[in-house]
């Protein structure tokens, strides 16, 4: 009986903290600044229209740490390969590229792309630094206040800076369940 009452309580309290919303006064900003829901993921887009290929993205620590690898095609500007990866923790931003060396080949009367090498750069992630720092010297009372904010900021960011104004939620038809969560699908570019 006891072991039974030990697993209820503990399960009870599990319940509660998933539901419980958050003391803004007390918490690490690591639990305020969360782009997104889920503690860890993976999605793979297929990318279609001016560019083709596909696009991964990773994260960890509800979005504080992230990895997005893009391999496309730009069919717009003559069929031209763009190979990338950013990486991003709460301290520093890291961008690669792979440069493609274009080549005319006479006998074809077409170009080819060759792997050329991989470039980069790493830079303070001067967001999140900044947030934190500010949310570390705020009074109990100031981050009350303001932790709903950034909480929201944070998640409108990983939607919003990208494709600021492209982006519609054309009516609440586009809520879903996806893999047992409640998801929003949003139109980007008009296309969804």
């Amino acid at each position: 009986m006891r072991i039974v009452l030990s697993i209820s309580v503990i399960l009870l309290i599990a319940l509660l903290s998933c539901g419980q919303s958050i003391d803004y006064s007390k918490a690490k900003f690591e639990e305020v600044f969360r782009p997104y829901d889920i503690k860890s993921g993976y999605i793979k887009y297929k990318v279609s229209q001016d560019e083709e290929g596909i696009e991964e993205l990773w994260w960890d620590g509800y979005g504080l740490y992230t990895h997005k690898y893009r391999n496309v095609v730009n069919v717009r500007y003559g069929k031209v390969p763009i190979e990338s990866w950013d990486i991003g923790t709460p301290e520093y931003l890291y961008s690669y590229g792979r440069r493609y060396q274009k080549n005319y080949i006479r006998e074809k009367l077409t170009f080819e792309y060759i792997p050329d090498s991989i470039v980069g750069s790493m830079r303070p992630n001067n967001l999140i630094l900044l947030l934190k720092s500010k949310w570390e010297r705020m009074t109990p009372e100031q981050k009350k206040k303001l932790g709903p904010a950034i909480r929201k900021f944070a998640r409108d960011l990983q939607l919003g800076i990208v494709y600021k104004g492209k982006i519609s939620k054309p009516n609440e038809l586009f809520t879903k369940q996806i893999a047992g969560k409640k998801a929003d699908v949003y139109k980007v570019e008009g296309r969804i």
